[in-house]
């Protein structure tokens, strides 16, 4: 069977529409939205922060306490982590809505992205073959809906990976503009991960670029 471009992509609109609705139902009956760890309540503390307008927050008492979750400086807080997950975050908070609505929206993007890089790569089928491998890891299912960055991280990765393959191949500037700009967007998020990142793909961008350059 031929499996053409419009095949791949309404095989795509069908497993996002079918992982948000499953992700939605699974949130909603089983992983009601609370703070069960320091990790994920240090992040809501930032994003609370950031949806009162502000980049810190007054010290509560006992300030012993609340140093495990913050990063106490003279009568301010701080929150540990890097500033991408909890703005995003408090984008719906600042609207009175979950916060839980971007991780979900995040997830359905980062299975939208994966296909379309796959399909540059190679072709639409093995690209809806990777995106239900992706959808049905039991990492992605478990992380990328929750309040934490994996979602966020995974979301910008793959924009990055799209973007820097789409320059490599056609050499498009707003490409190389928005590779750029998504890997600064995961070192504010996951600072490891950018160093990761970059280090795996610059080198070969470089070699590849120089080599399409001599052929010219």
């Amino acid at each position: 069977m031929d499996f053409s471009l419009k095949t791949g992509r309404i095989a795509l609109i069908f497993i996002v529409v079918a992982w948000l609705s499953v992700a939605w139902w699974a949130r909603r009956e089983f992983l009601p939205y609370d703070v069960k760890s320091t990790d994920v309540g240090t992040t809501l503390f930032q994003a609370q922060t950031f949806a009162s307008g502000h980049l810190w927050r007054s010290t509560p008492e006992p300030r012993e306490f609340f140093q495990q979750w913050q990063a106490v400086v003279r009568d301010r807080s701080y929150a540990y982590y890097p500033p991408v997950q909890a703005a995003l975050l408090a984008i719906p908070l600042r609207a009175g809505l979950d916060p839980w609505l971007i991780p979900w929206l995040l997830s359905g993007g980062s299975l939208i992205l994966l296909y379309f890089w796959c399909a540059r790569l190679s072709s639409p089928a093995t690209a809806i073959c990777a995106v239900c491998t992706m959808a049905f890891s039991p990492f992605f299912a478990a992380n990328a809906p929750s309040l934490l960055s994996h979602s966020s991280c995974l979301f910008l990765t793959l924009a990055f990976l799209w973007s820097i393959t789409r320059w490599q191949q056609e050499g498009d500037a707003r490409s190389a503009l928005l590779s750029g700009l998504t890997l600064g967007l995961v070192f504010a998020n996951r600072p490891v991960n950018a160093v990761a990142l970059g280090a795996a793909w610059l080198p070969w961008l470089m070699w590849s670029r120089k080599a399409a350059w001599k052929s010219e």
